[in-house]
């Protein structure tokens, strides 16, 4: 049996992790390439929705046409609760992403996670971008267009199905650095 902690007075010092997110220009990059076929259209455009909305992939493919709602402004917008963490979110559609959700009247393709992941890496090379394009970077680039916007923590939070805003903060760096 072991006597004394042998961790006594250790410290793990963990680096935070920098935020990967696309600039605007690689953004634009994406959503003017021409796709070689129909297959990488869709994931290009299902990349750009969530650049655009900061859904999740699962929660992006979860979405039904009775999910969009309008608001008294007429607004565009999603809400649901997410599939991870059960969180609530909310996320009001910006033009781009209208445009998308009605290119597929409101009922996105339905890719698997591998072949979407597979295939971001195609679109990557075809746009030139050297950043591995995967789901997250997606979502990340979405938290930090919103905080551009001038978006308070506690609306991405919300938006993003964070529980706290403490998750929210590790995307206040790249603020200003891009505006989709």
């Amino acid at each position: 049996m072991i006597q004394e902690n042998p961790f006594m007075g250790f410290k793990i010092c963990r680096k935070e992790k920098e935020v990967e997110f696309l600039t605007q220009e690689e953004v634009d990059r994406i959503r003017k390439a021409k796709m070689p076929t129909e297959g990488l259209e869709k994931i290009r455009d299902l990349f750009l929705f969530q650049c655009y909305t900061s859904l999740s992939y699962c929660d992006m493919m979860a979405l039904k046409p009775s999910d969009y709602k309008t608001n008294e402004y007429g607004h565009i917008y999603v809400t649901g609760e997410r599939l991870k963490t059960k969180v609530k979110f909310v996320t009001i559609l910006f033009e781009d992403a209208i445009s998308i959700a009605k290119k597929y009247d409101f009922c996105l393709p339905t890719i698997s996670n591998q072949r979407y992941n597979t295939n971001l890496k195609i679109i990557a090379n075809i746009c030139l971008i050297t950043k591995p394009l995967h789901t997250y970077i997606g979502r990340h680039t979405a938290a930090c267009y919103l905080l551009n916007k001038g978006l308070s923590m506690e609306v991405v939070a919300r938006i993003m199905g964070h529980s706290t805003t403490k998750i929210t903060r590790h995307y206040a760096k790249c603020v200003r650095h891009i505006s989709i």
